[in-house]
């Protein structure tokens, strides 16, 4: 069967009226955080099952896509561009693993001191421990970190894997901008090798354009978090940003502008998750995995409300658009490099100027109280940017802590207790 690009759209889009998926429930890890009692929004459901279908749900798609010819291209930093992918005729999936047990497994490949998170992705495909990383055609890394650059070149050491490389430069100036260029370029000679298909100005207009969208959606769904009155909970600002990777684009597109009118419904109504002392919280670091909603949740429960997260799975990804304003394939990928190595600001680049400026932005526009900076344990890079990233907020008055996380710890202890007393010093 010849796939067209229609299909690779297509190729995630659910049944909404399905009631099989309509009555699977939120997965036990995502579920534990929530009470019976929370005031949600009515469309909640709908995207609790969507990520309750993670498992056969999303897995029967993807293994029926590849049957009929389709690639599935599995990637694994924020500032590999889905849109080469799509306009390559293939559909990428988020493989960053946030499992413990993963990770322990991962052992065997890479140091225990290492971050648990490449641990974890190493062996979700070389272990075939995650069947969406074990059945990819193509894995896309970066090299943002040492951890990461050594783990891809041990995956690609594995004569069944296909492993591509972006080399990413730690500076930020014009001859690094290029260097970045010059590496899509490069993607996607091998996305083409391994599709066949032609990336045409066409098929990577469209790929911008929808995704712009969906990057519009998510932004509106933000901006209730920017107000006096907030009707939706940090924790499910995540789970809804949790299915940009378990449905197609415009479909997702389509389902958050619903939310977001029942949102301004919600408002309209004067439905108010916060009172006028909570503390407005904004999570910043490296990516946490389900740590994140654990914070999340310690956070809601000793009084706070988080507001933004300036995370490579939230606004580091999503807040900024690629100029739509193009005349040519070349000014196309100027345009997504200016959005994918420009605009994202992670604690690989030095100096790091625009993270900096990006917090005290962001401060701003939520009305922060207090910003959490959380690294994952063994997460150098994260972990020595907290020199900056503290000195900067502390020149403008805004509090702050900084704190270490690992794949695996609880809701007891030191942490609820260091979240508990920050909460109540900026209350």
């Amino acid at each position: 069967m010849t796939i067209t690009q229609q299909d690779v759209w297509g190729a995630l889009e659910i049944d909404i009226n399905n009631p099989e998926l309509l009555a699977t429930e939120l997965p036990p890890q995502y579920a534990c955080y929530y009470e019976e009692s929370e005031d949600r929004p009515e469309m909640m459901p709908l995207f609790d099952s969507i990520v309750g279908q993670y498992g056969e749900g999303l897995l029967e798609k993807v293994l029926t896509y590849q049957m009929n010819g389709g690639k599935l291209v599995g990637t694994y930093c924020a500032h590999i561009p889905n849109e080469l992918i799509y306009a390559a005729g293939a559909v990428p999936l988020g493989l960053c693993s946030a499992n413990s047990t993963f990770a322990e497994m991962g052992e065997q490949y890479m140091p225990p001191n290492t971050c648990p998170l490449v641990r974890a992705s190493i062996s979700a495909r070389l272990a075939k421990a995650c069947p969406y990383a074990a059945n990819a055609d193509l894995l896309i890394g970066e090299t943002s970190c040492d951890a990461k650059t050594k783990a891809w070149a041990i995956m690609d050491d594995d004569a069944e894997t296909d492993m591509h490389v972006i080399y990413l430069p730690k500076r930020k100036e014009r001859s690094d901008f290029e260097h970045f260029k010059n590496e899509l370029y490069i993607m996607i000679q091998k996305l083409e090798e391994v599709t066949g298909f032609e990336v045409t100005e066409e098929s990577l207009r469209e790929s911008i354009e929808i995704l712009n969208d969906r990057r519009r959606a998510i932004n509106r769904m933000w901006s209730f978090r920017k107000g006096d009155v907030i009707p939706i909970s940090g924790k499910d600002c995540l789970l809804v940003q949790e299915c940009t990777n378990y449905i197609a684009p415009k479909q997702y597109a389509e389902l958050v502008n619903q939310l977001c009118d029942e949102l301004d419904e919600r408002v309209e109504r004067g439905i108010n998750l916060v009172e006028e002392d909570t503390p407005r919280i904004l999570i910043s670091g490296s990516p946490t995995g389900m740590q994140g909603w654990n914070i999340n949740n310690m956070i809601e429960q000793s009084g706070g409300m988080v507001v933004a997260e300036e995370t490579c799975s939230s606004l580091r990804l999503h807040e900024r658009l690629i100029s739509e304003d193009a005349d040519s394939i070349d000014d196309m990928l100027e345009h997504t490099t200016d959005k994918y190595f420009n605009g994202i600001h992670c604690a690989c680049f030095t100096p790091n100027v625009g993270r900096m400026d990006d917090l005290l932005r962001l401060s701003e526009e939520y009305q922060i109280d207090g910003v959490m900076d959380i690294n994952l344990k063994f997460c150098q890079i994260f972990d020595t940017e907290n020199y900056f990233v503290s000195k900067a907020l502390d020149e403008e008055g805004i509090p702050n802590i900084h704190l270490e996380v690992d794949y695996g710890d609880d809701s007891s202890g030191q942490m609820l207790t260091r979240i508990q007393a920050f909460l109540e010093m900026i209350a």
